[in-house]
């Protein structure tokens, strides 16, 4: 799928867990979107070990380190997603850096004329929505769905209920969103709906 030369596109995808951003951004990578995951950009933050992790351990302690001295980002997640204020400490922390990132990466895609899409579990809840975005995808799934597929990662229920609490309902980030693609359905239905938006936002350029 070519894209119009005259214009740049910048769409942020978001949605629950488990509810298939992931899917959709591999769709979009093979559509010659320039793609970006915010997820990505935390975990490399955290790989690197510089200020940020200085300043994780300084927070939460050496138990947080590998031996190799890296940040262990399981155990991290164990101590952030049943401790609110944890949790809140580490997006203090972490989501200013990877919003710089989004936003110099933004600013690259607007300056080459280029679509992009990033995904954003916490669009919403950063308020990064209110960017520079031209439109807003929010992915969901049914509830048996998402669990379904969480089960099929090794998550437990408890995971699952505490990843979920962590986050906007599904249906709320749906209700703020431009378009609204549900993974539900068969794969090749879904493929046809998110294809025929994609070029629906070509054709609005025209």
């Amino acid at each position: 799928m070519e894209f119009l030369v005259n214009r740049s596109f910048l769409l942020a995808v978001t949605g629950g867990i488990g509810c298939g951003k992931s899917w959709v951004m591999e769709r979009l990578g093979q559509w010659s979107f320039v793609t970006m995951s915010c997820d990505e950009v935390a975990h490399t933050l955290l790989e690197e070990n510089g200020a940020l992790g200085e300043q994780l351990v300084k927070q939460f302690g050496d138990e947080i380190l590998m031996e190799s001295g890296q940040i262990n980002r399981a155990v991290l997640a164990e101590r952030v997603f049943v401790d609110e204020s944890a949790r809140s400490m580490l997006n203090a922390l972490v989501h200013p850096l990877v919003g710089e990132k989004v936003a110099a990466w933004m600013e690259e895609r607007r300056s080459s004329m280029e679509w992009g899409a990033v995904e954003i579990p916490l669009l919403f809840e950063c308020g990064w929505h209110t960017w520079d975005w031209d439109a807003v995808l929010a992915v969901r799934a049914d509830e048996a769905v998402v669990r379904e597929r969480l089960a099929a990662r090794g998550w437990s229920s408890a995971e699952m209920e505490q990843r979920m609490a962590a986050q906007w309902p599904v249906e709320r980030k749906c209700e703020q969103a431009d378009f609204i693609l549900e993974t539900s359905e068969p794969t090749i239905e879904v493929e046809r709906k998110l294809r025929a938006q994609v070029m629906r936002w070509q054709q609005e350029g025209t």
